[in-house]
């Protein structure tokens, strides 16, 4: 049967969002497949792939939301429409025994959560701007969610929260799990002495199931956005949370990924590394050769699965044989069964395929009735501090 499209102008959900209604939509009687994804072009190629891009899809813009369905033979395609569009309008449900309250400014929000010290900001990228810079005057860190945030913005953003001794985590964070706590598509992972600074969220992934597969865990991975190691940012925030590391009594040792950083970026990240760090480091830069490195505690990897080895080896693993067994069953329970695939997701943002073939998809991640009660506290900077 053909595909139903429905398109909501001007209505935004963040990825988060349309991949949960995407998964629930496939669940309802009568729906063969069924997709909930914003109109970028991106989406409409995937959705033109999945056979779900009809006319109507096919004319949505950037900030319209399209309801892609298709039926089994026999059933309703309205009444499953109907209930789909129910669903995207419906607010998100609250955790257990916790009720839901929907604020309408950043000032309401924070004088309700007065010990707040993180927000995460999910809007259109042209839009994000604002409530960014909002949150940072009042001494609060971002996790910039969003993609697609004008690069000058970006570094105006960065630059006045490196002023302040903040954070801004992104734009297109999709991953970060601070003191235990994940946001974004973050897995759920023990605790451990390995710290993690990425430009790219899939590179957190990757590395903290292996991590946690190997018996080593993660103490905290910061998520710095893709363009942070662009010429236009340099790097600023990838510089600033390696401090945060460095200070962190529960990180033992520093990993640092990096999907192709510039020459210049790269350089000043090391020299940093070399004048600002005690820790031992693992280096991943992907798609770079190896820098020109003297200082022994610092390790260069190209790859993924050798960055968490390094990690093994500078954090003292027992015997060659020990680390050689763990890291084996890491990497043989971190590849996909034969006959298994990967989720369908409708996302505009790059991946590592460049790194490694093992994919992390069967691990269980967080979500957000997990982890958005709870305060993240000691490794961020506090309003107190930046006031």
């Amino acid at each position: 049967m053909a595909a139903i499209n429905v398109v909501k102008r001007n209505f935004f959900r963040d990825s988060l969002q349309l991949m949960r209604l995407s998964e629930e939509a496939k669940k309802l009687p009568g729906v063969d497949d069924a997709v909930v994804a914003m109109g970028t072009e991106t989406n409409k190629r995937l959705l033109q792939d999945l056979r779900l891009l009809g006319p109507e899809g096919k004319a949505a813009g950037d900030g319209d939301l399209i309801l892609a369905v298709r039926v089994t033979a026999g059933s309703n395609g309205k009444d499953a429409v109907e209930r789909i569009q129910k669903m995207v309008i419906s607010p998100p449900l609250a955790p257990e025994g916790l009720r839901a309250v929907t604020f309408h400014s950043v000032g309401s929000a924070l004088e309700h959560l007065r010990d707040a010290n993180l927000a995460v900001v999910s809007v259109p990228g042209s839009q994000a701007f604002e409530p960014s810079m909002e949150l940072l005057k009042r001494g609060i860190n971002v996790h910039l969610f969003s993609d697609h945030v004008p690069r000058k913005q970006e570094a105006k953003l960065k630059e006045f929260a490196n002023s302040k001794g903040l954070l801004v985590l992104g734009p297109g964070a999709g991953t970060s799990i601070i003191n235990g706590i994940g946001r974004g598509f973050a897995n759920a992972v023990r605790r451990g002495g390995v710290g993690i600074v990425a430009s790219a969220g899939t590179g957190i992934q990757e590395a903290s199931i292996l991590l946690d597969k190997i018996g080593l865990g993660v103490s905290h991975a910061l998520g710095v956005g893709g363009s942070d190691v662009s010429e236009e940012i340099g790097g600023l925030m990838m510089k600033d949370c390696l401090g945060l590391l460095e200070s962190d009594k529960s990180t033992k040792a520093i990993m640092i990924i990096a999907k192709t950083p510039t020459n210049r970026v790269m350089e000043e990240v090391m020299e940093y590394v070399k004048r600002r760090t005690r820790k031992p480091i693992v280096v991943c830069f992907l798609g770079l050769d190896a820098p020109s490195v003297s200082d022994k505690r610092i390790r260069y990897s190209k790859t993924l699965h050798s960055a968490v080895w390094n990690a093994c080896v500078v954090l003292g693993a027992k015997s060659r044989r020990e680390l050689k067994r763990r890291y084996r069953r890491a990497s043989k329970s971190c590849r996909l069964r034969q006959g298994s695939s990967r989720p369908a997701s409708v996302r505009g943002r790059s991946t590592l395929a460049a790194s490694t073939a093992a994919a992390p998809w069967h691990m269980k991640p967080f979500s957000c009735s997990e982890s958005s009660s709870v305060r993240l506290s000691a490794i961020l900077p506090s309003r107190a501090d930046t006031a």
